[in-house]
């Protein structure tokens, strides 16, 4: 039964004579909700990888075709450049793992 169900089920329980109904209960619904958490997490991190993915080949296929068009970068130029992106790459994940942990 989904979680939200399982709460009209609590309703009509007296406190004191179905104490050990509403404690069991309890911790049904405790359980259901903490498993659907993990699953909520386990499909970010699944849908999280496919867009990386995508991403990544995307990004593959935009650099092969500029620079195929384009003159080459110097190699101090392409350094100063991929410093610059994984900076900020890490200052994005670090901010994006802050949120997803800490809400």
């Amino acid at each position: 039964m989904p979680p939200v169900a399982s709460l009209s089920k609590l309703l009509p329980l007296d406190p004191q004579r179905d104490q050990a109904e509403i404690t069991r209960k309890q911790i049904e619904l405790q359980d259901e909700c903490k498993n659907a958490q993990h699953a909520i997490q386990r499909m970010y991190s699944n849908e999280r990888q496919k867009f990386n993915a995508l991403v990544d080949k995307r990004l593959d296929r935009l650099t092969n075709e500029l620079e195929a068009v384009l003159p080459p970068i110097p190699e101090s130029r392409k350094r100063a450049i991929k410093e610059s992106v994984d900076k900020g790459m890490k200052a994005v994940k670090a901010k994006e793992e802050h949120k997803v942990y800490h809400k």
